[in-house]
Parts: structure tokens; sequence; C-alpha cells
């Protein structure tokens, strides 16, 4: 089995971890709104999956696909970038300390 090459491992490394934010960030999305409308309320701040769960169509009835899309570019950045270099650069790094 042959070893990436660091380009092939930066460019995998870089696809999967955007590829995962875009997949997670809309369940961030809806925790921060639902921690955003707790926020003060002892009764409500534990978490709840119930709560969770009836967030999602509040939030689609209230501001359609794009209260879950929010901010994914910012975090498609933010994990490109330090995610492509450490994920990308763990086995090249692996194999050059020995």
């Amino acid at each position: 089995q042959r070893s990436l090459s660091l380009g092939e491992s930066l460019f995998a490394s870089g696809v999967a971890v955007v590829g995962a934010t875009l997949v997670t960030h809309p369940i961030d999305a809806v925790k921060v709104r639902l921690q955003l409308a707790t926020k003060g309320n002892a009764a409500a701040d534990s978490f709840s999956i119930s709560r969770f769960l009836r967030m999602w169509p509040s939030l689609y009835r209230q501001e359609g696909t794009a209260a879950f899309l929010s901010g994914w570019r910012a975090g498609a950045i933010r994990a490109g970038s330090y995610g492509t270099a450490r994920i990308g650069l763990w086995e090249p790094l692996q194999e050059a300390v020995g």
C-alpha cells in the first residue's frame, strides 16, 4: 500500500474536514439557537433532546433553510485552514520522525 504524497494528504484531509463541517454545521446552528433561547432560564438550561428536535421545524418555519446554513462559509474556512494542516500533516510528519 503506497503512502499519499504531501499534496494528496492535504487535499484529502481538506475535503474530509470541510465535508464534515458542512454536515455538522446545521446541528451546531440549532444547538446555538437553543442555547440562546434558554439563556437566563435556569429550568430550561439543561439539554433536552425533545427541545432540540422541536427547534428544527420551528426554526425552519421562522427563517427557512437560511437558519441552518448561516455561517457555514466561515465554519468551512476555519475548519479547512486548521483541519487540513492538522490532519493532512499527521502522517507525513509521523513518517519523517519515525
